[in-house]
């Protein structure tokens, strides 16, 4: 499993997207589940959805 952040880095003067790509390439289902922490006042970070389901051999994306 591989996870990354697309684009590499966001910007926004209130707000900004970005996307969790899961790339997985085992053999059974994956249920990837994402939290995030408070990085002091640098960002406020939020994960929706919290976990995607990702198929074998496939990218899941959040």
């Amino acid at each position: 499993m591989r996870a990354e952040l697309v684009p590499r880095s966001v910007r926004g003067r209130r707000r900004a997207r970005g996307r969790l790509a899961v790339d997985y390439l085992g053999n059974q289902p994956l249920t990837a589940s994402f939290s995030t922490r408070d990085n002091g006042d640098a960002a406020n970070v939020e994960a929706n959805p919290t976990a995607v389901q990702v198929d074998p051999g496939r990218a899941g994306f959040a």
